[in-house]
């Protein structure tokens, strides 16, 4: 499979876990049965394992409501990961490693398999892009988008105006939900789109596209 450079600034969440090989496809949650500042000496081993082993990324989870979006966002921001590898003694009470193998699976349902272009990107440049996003450009594979600016495939005439909505989303001014614009493909063809672009986190934004029939 090929492999493509996480972004610059990647992982855009902070959190409890190591950075190791960016080109693994494997990521590694430890449930916590525990507060998180007293993990037990195996389960720090554990996570350090999973990276030299040549994991992306390995750290712990504590809880269904604490952790859980930090790591989809990570994942999300590395295209190379595909697998996550859920470790660790259940949490009493939480079944947190069910919640977040069916939050995972959830998420990966939704997003690869969505009837729409869905694209994730850090700042202003595409981390990740669906099958969907490629299809709608004329892509083949996510590299040839990883790292490209999100409006590289927008008709020029069309840019300035996308600008001015995401300054005024800045400034906490009121936009539309939806706005029409138009894709250049890789052969040149145009197509009409409505997309709608949603603030994930700080660095972290989603964007989602459909044609405008």
């Amino acid at each position: 499979m090929l492999k493509v450079s996480p972004h610059p600034d990647y992982p855009p969440e902070e959190g409890r876990y190591v950075r190791g090989n960016d080109s693994s496809p494997v990521a590694v949650a430890i449930v916590l049965h525990c507060d998180a500042d007293k993990v037990p000496p195996d389960l720090e081993r554990l996570v350090r394992a999973a990276v030299e082993s040549g994991a992306a990324l390995s750290g712990t989870v504590q809880t269904e409501n604490i952790g859980f979006e930090k790591i989809v966002c990570n994942i999300v921001a590395n295209p190379n990961i595909r697998y996550l590898i859920i470790g660790g003694p259940e949490s009493e009470g939480h079944s947190t490693g069910e919640a977040l193998k069916a939050s995972e699976e959830r998420y990966r349902s939704l997003v690869e398999n969505s009837p729409d272009s869905i694209s994730v990107s850090i700042g202003s440049e595409i981390v990740y892009a669906n099958r969907k996003r490629l299809e709608l450009t004329g892509h083949s594979h996510q590299s040839e988008l990883i790292g490209s600016n999100g409006l590289v495939n927008v008709f020029p005439e069309d840019r300035e105006e996308i600008l001015k909505r995401i300054r005024a989303r800045e400034r906490g001014e009121v936009t539309a939900s939806f706005q029409e614009f138009r894709l250049l493909r890789g052969e040149g063809s145009i197509v009409h789109v409505k997309a709608r672009n949603i603030k994930w986190s700080e660095r972290v934004n989603v964007s989602g596209a459909c044609l405008d029939r």
